[in-house]
Formats: C-alpha cells, structure tokens, sequence
C-alpha cells in the first residue's frame, strides 16, 4: 500500500474488486508498467493446495491461447501470495444476458456457442478438459465476442504411449482427490458424478448442450417448465 491508500502487487495498482469465487478474488487494476487495465486474481486465504491450484490455472489458461479464451499475460507473488494477471474484458457474463432475456433468437444462441466450441475444439486439441462450462465462465464482452473464462477445475490430459487413445494425468498433477465432484451441477455430465466414468472433453460437450437448450427454451432441459 502506498502513501495515498493504494493497494499494489509489484507493478499493479488494485483499483476494485470485479468478482469473488470459493478460492480467489479477481480485481480490476491497472499495469503501471504498460500502462494498461488488467485483471488481478488473488488468493482469499493463503494456504498451499490453493496456491498449487492458482499457479496450474495459470498454466492451464497460458496452454489455451485462443481468440476465445482470456488471455493470461503474468504469474508472480509479493510477499508469498501467489497472483494471476489476466486480460480485463470489458462487457458482461452470458449468466448477465440470460438472465435479463428468458429466451434469445435460434440465431443469436449459436453466435454465441459457435466461438465458444471453436474455443473448446482448440483446447480439447491441447490436451485440456475445461469441467466447468456455465453461463458465468463464459464473458460476452462489448463488442459481442465470447471468451471464456475460469480453468480452475480444469483437467490435463496426455496422450498414452501407444497414441491410440488419450490418458489422465497423474492425480498429483489434477490436485483433486479419488471421487472428487467437481463442477457445478446443473451443468454437469453423468460422468462428473463420481460413478467410476473416466471425465474426458465430452463433459465438455454436454455442457453444451444445456447452455444452448437453456439460451432457445428458457430452463433446463432436465427441469422443463
């Protein structure tokens, strides 16, 4: 903090909080360096496993350079917390858009979801399983381009010796424990319930599925009204 009551982390001056989840806090700040808005994301509470799955996100994110996916230009830490520097979207969440229109035009629903499965195909493509497509993880920003957002939960994957076919990672590396469920319900595919089914990119493309019922019917397609 300097003189004036300003917050920095390194070169960053925090300006204000955008958003909290269960483990991070993003914030809007400004590069000093670059003289450029960015958004900051830090650690609520230090504790190890959340800084080992800060720094994986980052590694993550930084893997899946796409037109469509925020893009990530730093990881660092002061003082020993640990801290992700992403692009600042300017825009809103799709959760935002749906919630203010209950249903969008056939049309406007797959502008939308186009980008973002093309976002989805190239991440697939580098080995990753994004396990938590939902409106808010994906930004429509001004200009009405989808990105998205969050791989928090996201899980690497490698191809096996015989490249036929594609392995997990070692659980040490997914830093999720044996039955773990993770995602957000009413999202999730089947497999994501911890019935013994490998997860893999068709969880993705469930998720899918249910964004795009939700955006043309305005509900669920397991809760029809």
């Amino acid at each position: 903090m300097n003189a004036n009551g300003n917050v920095w982390f390194n070169r960053y001056e925090v300006i204000k909080e955008l958003g909290a989840g269960g483990m991070a806090t993003v914030f809007l700040a400004r590069d000093l360096q670059l003289e450029r808005r960015v958004a900051l994301k830090l650690l609520q509470t230090f504790q190890p496993e959340f800084a080992q799955r800060l720094l994986r996100e980052a590694r993550i994110t930084a893997r899946c350079q796409h037109d469509n996916v925020v893009d990530i230009y730093e990881v660092g830490e002061q003082n020993g917390w640990p801290y992700i520097v992403l692009e600042y979207l300017c825009g809103k969440p799709l959760a935002a858009l749906m919630d203010t229109t209950v249903r969008l035009p056939y049309a406007r629903a797959i502008a939308i979801l186009a980008p973002v499965l093309e976002a989805l195909q190239h991440i697939h493509d580098a080995g990753v399983v994004h396990r938590d497509l939902k409106p808010d993880n994906i930004f429509m920003t001004e200009s009405g381009m989808p990105k998205l957002l969050d791989f928090g939960i996201a899980k690497l994957r490698h191809r096996s010796s015989q490249g036929s076919r594609e392995g997990a990672v070692a659980s040490t590396a997914e830093l999720t424990r044996a039955g773990m469920i993770v995602g957000t319900y009413e999202y999730m595919s089947p497999e994501q319930w911890g019935i013994g089914i490998e997860v893999d990119h068709l969880s993705d493309i469930w998720a899918c599925g249910v964004l795009l019922y939700r955006m043309i019917c305005g509900c669920h397609p397991l809760h029809p009204r």
